[in-house]
């Protein structure tokens, strides 16, 4: 009659229960990931969505702005077009601060009809907005997300980009 466990039987446990916590840590890491790509994604489907609305509803020219060096995005509009044509400023009343991005999630701003890279999405007070790509994705993880504005609605969409 034995009482205890072998030591190859405890070695065996250990192992088990090594390799089934190393599994877990990497499904849990790529989700906390996935879940950042997801967030800062949907931060800026929001903020580009607003800055249509307020675009039409002030018959005023709003624009998300994409700072690369702070790593954030933020919406601006034209307080007074006739004063200052160019004349951006944080929305009064509305969301006027800045969104901070995950420091792993890489953004791409593109236009589509000349490819080049941009920093800024204008929405006019007629809803068109610039034709202009996001690519967001992770640096590990897989998983790739699309911001695509059309042209002629000002409307964003999100899409997954398979690969």
């Amino acid at each position: 009659m034995r009482r205890g466990y072998t030591l190859v039987e405890l070695l065996l446990v250990i192992v088990l229960l090594t390799v089934m916590a190393g599994v877990i840590w990497t499904a849990r890491s790529n989700t906390l990931q996935t879940r950042a790509l997801n967030n800062d994604a949907g931060s800026m489907l929001s903020l580009m969505r607003e800055g249509r609305v307020i675009a039409v509803a002030r018959s005023t020219r709003a624009k998300l702005v994409h700072d690369t060096a702070l790593r954030q995005v933020r919406l601006e509009i034209l307080e007074d077009p006739l004063e200052n044509p160019e004349g951006f400023t944080a929305p009064k009343g509305v969301r006027g601060e800045a969104v901070s991005l995950d420091d792993e999630v890489v953004v791409e701003m593109t236009h589509r009809d000349t490819g080049a890279a941009v920093e800024e999405v204008i929405f006019y007070p007629d809803g068109r907005a610039d034709p202009i790509d996001v690519m967001l994705s992770h640096a590990r993880v897989k998983e790739k997300l699309q911001i695509r504005v059309n042209r002629l609605t000002g409307i964003a969409h999100l899409t997954e980009v398979l690969e």
